[in-house]
């Protein structure tokens, strides 16, 4: 199997829609709450801010770990304001978005820094 072929494998599986539409929906539930106080942003991002997906990566785990075997995806939170050096800034935050195998949402943190 080659790169493009596990590329258009994880895309397939995991497509920009889902991963978009589980954002969105976990983005406007931490809006209502009055969230976000935890990050270093100075202004709270409207509720229809754009949302850019930056990453999606499948994670596989010899060993038993709190996950297991899982997929990671990480987006922008109003896009993708600069991109210098290898480095993605976005416009106000990033998300990580946890699946399980068979593609489950397990949960979603907001986080001022990538990886």
């Amino acid at each position: 199997m080659n790169t493009v072929t596990l590329v258009e494998l994880i895309n397939n599986l995991l497509p920009d829609k889902k991963i978009l539409e589980d954002v969105s929906c976990a983005f406007n539930s931490e809006l209502e709450k009055g969230g976000f106080s935890n990050l270093a942003c100075e202004e709270v991002p409207p509720k229809n801010t754009p949302i850019e997906v930056i990453t999606k990566r499948f994670i596989m785990n010899n060993y038993e770990t709190g996950f297991g075997n899982h997929y990671v995806s990480k987006v922008a939170i109003g896009g993708v304001e600069r991109h210098r050096n290898g480095v993605v800034i976005p416009k106000y935050f990033f998300a990580t978005l946890y699946y399980t195998e068979d593609l489950r949402l397990i949960t979603v943190d907001f986080e001022d820094e990538s990886e």
